[in-house]
């Protein structure tokens, strides 16, 4: 079969035979190309409907592969878009782990500082426990040489510089004060025995 010898329409004709060549078969062709009322051979009619069909089963075949397209197209943007979401997010997890990494890593810094700054209080108080116990012992200290000082200014005002030129020592003004008290307790009591 030969496309060329179709007629307008697209039936399919005969093929000529050995006889018709030249002229003859050109005006016959032509003229059975124009004529309306052309039988086809059932061969011909079966062709025709099988490149119908065929037709129509590419047309369709054709739609099927532009759906298709257009189909992976449509899944190849969501996965773009999911791909650009996940890239987001990887992202946004990044931020915080590195955020959370950052905050442990100031909580250890800041618990190492808090335990050095507890360790530095527990001294300075241990300092200023210190320094209050010695502030109370100078001040005991100082009470008690002022009344020293005092013992011994009075034991000079009874005695003259010339029995104690120079400053007598705590033992004597000490048993010079007990000899004051024994003898003012033996003047109370005879005080008390006359009274009654």
């Amino acid at each position: 079969m030969n496309y060329k010898d179709a007629d307008p329409e697209g039936s399919v004709c005969s093929q000529p035979t050995a006889s018709q060549t030249g002229e003859n078969f050109h005006q016959k062709k032509v003229t059975f190309a124009r004529s309306k009322h052309v039988t086809k051979c059932q061969n011909c009619q079966l062709q025709d409907l099988q490149l119908k069909k065929l037709t129509e089963q590419i047309q369709n075949i054709e739609e099927l592969l532009i759906s298709f397209q257009q189909q992976i197209e449509e899944r190849n943007q969501e996965n773009k878009k999911q791909n650009q979401k996940q890239e987001e997010l990887l992202l946004e997890l990044q931020i915080i782990s590195e955020k959370h990494l950052q905050e442990l890593i100031n909580n250890g810094i800041l618990q190492k500082q808090n335990i050095e700054f507890r360790k530095e209080i527990l001294k300075l108080e241990q300092e200023i426990s210190k320094s209050q116990c010695q502030n109370l012992e100078l001040t005991k200290r100082s009470s008690e040489l002022k009344f020293i000082e005092s013992l011994i200014q009075m034991f000079m005002s009874f005695h003259s510089k010339v029995q104690f030129p120079a400053p007598p020592q705590l033992k004597q003004v000490w048993k010079w004060l007990k000899q004051i008290v024994s003898e003012y307790a033996i003047l109370k009591q005879k005080e008390l025995l006359l009274h009654k």
